[in-house]
């Protein structure tokens, strides 16, 4: 039983370790969409927003960084990177 317990507790840390590292930086998040002006381009290397917030015509994209979030409004096909509020 109290291997069985170790056990456990051993992978459940590593499943712990494994979601930290999942979360992407503000910079490798960034670097993915140098240069990118539409939407959809920013969609299709990002994958979608972890949280989106519609303020009337416009949408605020929200991605999940390890530290600072990385957010862009966005209108129609167009996008902008902006602060997170």
């Amino acid at each position: 039983m109290i291997r069985l317990t170790k056990c456990f507790a051993i992978l459940s840390t590593g499943a712990l370790l494994l979601a930290a590292c999942d979360q992407r930086s503000q910079d490798d998040i960034l670097s993915q969409v140098e240069g990118m002006t539409s939407a959809s381009e920013v969609e299709a290397a990002l994958g979608p927003a972890d949280k989106v917030t519609n303020m009337g015509t416009t949408q605020l994209w929200q991605y999940e960084a390890s530290a600072d979030d990385v957010c862009f409004a966005v209108a129609g096909d167009t996008i902008l990177k902006f602060s997170c509020i």
